[in-house]
């Protein structure tokens, strides 16, 4: 089922196809793809059940890598998960394999990886009375539904690959042979490739419902097709002090170039046919890091789109934090904040189905947010105050249409 944070400051933020974010915590995705190399093989199996025969849920989790070489490592990884739910049409399953392997050289080094999830369930539209679903006497399994013929599929498969190579040390000051003045350089490349798809059907024909307001091309049975495709190159360069520095531990900066191609439905005279889309993007990004010891520690990250159609859209991030050590206990303060312009999703734009469509030009949505946070990791304490300053927000109305807040 589709998951929404109750922390709107742990939610994902800017996903690039909106009907996958909601399931990003079921699956593999490149950008937090974890990467081994170990002396002996690792594997890992777990396997969790629970409920009865009529809500039972269940998750089947596999994890295996082993070294081919003291260089080259091999990794997998597998989960399925499913539950029946509580109430009627409400069955989902979602799974996910991950393929990686990754060398390391003196001078060379890549990472490369196949990431493949899917994700059905079933859709109910809500129980027809609300009222039943305090009822602790009915069993929720037999309360009638809105929907009792409606699935939605989604899928994306992903393959990456991230090659860098070690350039001659530079030196930094005055030129001499001391270790103290040389900076790490490493130039590389990363390409992606990534696929998201959405299928909704639903079949109700023999069903006497109210649920939907609108069918624009068939007031029976439902296939809408939604999907996008992204090409992502990049090329950074990262420095790094070989002596620890407070100015900086960590520089990088690098363009980023996508190439995207949405494809949906389009309305024609008499019928929807497939309609594409194709976009790019030119974009610059760097950032910096650096600590002093265990007491001090900053970074800061800056994106800036110079083309295409997310041009001008600006990312700002940065945050300070500091230990103390009162009477040998840590106490760790940390406060960060972050200023952003962000252009709408492409289908919240544009979007057609047989229930729902929408033609919008939305204007950017700009987000200024402050958080502090306090950790005392000795006693397991943590406090956190956070505030979001958010200009021409993007909603769902109750008509399930996409609004802006000016």
């Amino acid at each position: 089922s589709p998951v929404v944070g109750f922390d709107y400051f742990k939610r994902p933020q800017n996903g690039e196809f909106m009907f996958w974010t909601p399931y990003e915590s079921y699956a593999y995705d490149p950008a937090s793809t974890d990467f081994f190399n170990t002396l002996t093989s690792f594997t890992k199996a777990s396997y969790i059940w629970a409920g009865s025969r009529v809500d039972e849920e269940e998750s089947l989790e596999l994890f295996h890598t082993q070294n081919i070489t003291p260089r080259l490592n091999f990794a997998l990884g597998y989960k399925k998960a499913g539950t029946l739910g509580i109430y009627k049409q409400q069955d989902s399953k979602t799974s996910g394999l991950s393929i990686n392997l990754n060398y390391l050289g003196d001078i060379y080094s890549a990472h490369a990886g196949f990431i493949t999830n899917k994700i059905k369930g079933e859709l109910n539209g809500g129980i027809t009375n609300d009222s039943l679903i305090t009822n602790t006497v009915v069993d929720p399994n037999e309360h009638e539904v809105r929907l009792n013929n409606a699935t939605t599929a989604l899928n994306k498969i992903s393959g990456f690959l991230c090659q860098s190579v070690d350039l001659p040390l530079l030196s930094i000051g005055k030129i001499n042979d001391s270790i103290d003045n040389k900076l790490m350089t490493r130039l590389g490349h990363y390409f992606e490739y990534s696929k998201y798809g959405r299928h909704y059907k639903d079949d109700i024909s023999s069903e006497n419902t109210d649920f939907y307001s609108n069918f624009f091309y068939n007031d029976k049975q439902t296939f809408d097709s939604t999907s996008m495709q992204k090409i992502e190159n990049r090329v950074f360069l990262h420095l790094h002090p070989l002596k620890q520095s407070v100015f900086f531990e960590s520089l990088y900066g690098g363009i980023a170039s996508k190439v995207y191609q949405f494809r949906s439905m389009s309305l024609g005279d008499t019928s929807y046919t497939a309609d594409r889309a194709n976009k790019q993007e030119l974009s610059l990004y760097a950032g910096i890091s650096a600590k002093y010891k265990d007491y001090f520690r900053w970074s800061a990250y800056g994106e800036y789109h110079i083309a295409g159609y997310k041009a001008n859209d600006v990312l700002l991030k940065g945050d300070l934090g500091v230990t103390l050590f009162p009477k040998s206990f840590p106490v760790d303060l940390l406060a960060s904040g972050s200023i952003s312009n962000t252009t709408p999703d492409y289908f919240m734009e544009n979007f057609v189905s047989n229930h729902y469509r929408w033609q919008n030009n939305f204007d950017k949505t700009n987000e200024i947010r402050v958080e502090g946070k306090l950790s005392m990791s000795r006693i397991g304490l943590q406090a956190m105050v956070s505030q979001s300053v958010l200009t021409d927000p993007l909603y769902f109305d109750q008509t399930g249409i996409p609004r802006q807040h000016s």
